[in-house]
């Protein structure tokens, strides 16, 4: 039963004397239960030198290419992405402005008929998953990475590499998106369920190319300094060294 699963859990819970979790949000959910004895927040980290090496980022400082990468659960937006294209369909300002969508999952067919319904077949295109190398220069050759989630997400990782390919986010207050993402300086934030939402937030964000251009320095810089894996092998290391001190 439930209350049998919560008592055990929290006993469970209360054992260790820390526990490092991904997201503020969780840390928020076991501070509930009112017996871990510490809770750490150290998010997931990412290879900022494997974005180093293809060279210097440099933003188009407009925004033509929008990409969504990850499942197609349409848990995570998508449809809302291919809505927002249908809204900028008639806005001059976003005449070259096309969408990418990466992945593959169960809710390809209903994103590929919503896309015949609207007429979109010249802006939005599906490019079924992509890996490796070729997933960090989709990365870089967008513009705005689009993660309008409402999944019950932990961190996306998605968001760490976009941030580390210098490519600004539109994307939700969900899970542990927050705790790496900082609106005005790395992208903007949205409600789930709003394409008109992410229209408002893409126009904001192709006021001023100066602006754009400085906010893609900032996202990898911040994912170098914040997000790297030296860093999350430091915050590792000094927590072992506390608790061995103990």
């Amino acid at each position: 039963s439930a209350p049998l699963t919560r008592a055990a859990v929290k006993r469970v819970f209360g054992w260790p004397a820390v526990m490092v979790v991904l997201a503020s949000s969780e840390q928020a959910e076991l501070e509930r239960l009112g017996t871990v004895q510490s809770i750490l927040v150290i998010p997931n980290a990412v290879d900022g030198a494997a974005y180093r090496a293809a060279g210097v980022r440099v933003h188009s400082g407009a925004i033509r290419r929008l990409v969504y990468l990850g499942r197609l659960s349409g848990t995570k937006g998508e449809l809302d992405c291919v809505e927002a294209m249908r809204l900028l369909h008639a806005d001059a300002a976003f005449a070259e402005a096309e969408l990418r969508i990466a992945g593959s999952g169960p809710a390809r067919p209903q994103i590929e008929a919503l896309i015949a319904r609207h007429g979109l077949g010249d802006r939005v295109k599906l490019v079924g998953p992509v890996q490796g190398e070729a997933k960090m220069q989709f990365l870089r050759e967008a513009d705005v990475l689009l993660l309008p989630t409402f999944h019950n997400e932990g961190l996306p990782y998605v968001i760490l590499e976009s941030l580390a390919a210098g490519t600004p986010v539109v994307t939700t207050r969900v899970g542990g998106i927050p705790d790496v993402v900082k609106p005005g300086e790395h992208g903007w934030f949205v409600e789930p369920h709003d394409p008109a939402g992410i229209v408002a937030a893409l126009r904001e964000l192709a006021s001023s190319s100066d602006r754009l251009r400085a906010m893609s320095r900032a996202c990898a810089a911040w994912a170098d300094s914040e997000l790297g894996l030296d860093r999350l092998a430091a915050r590792f290391a000094a927590l072992y060294r506390e608790l061995g001190a103990l």
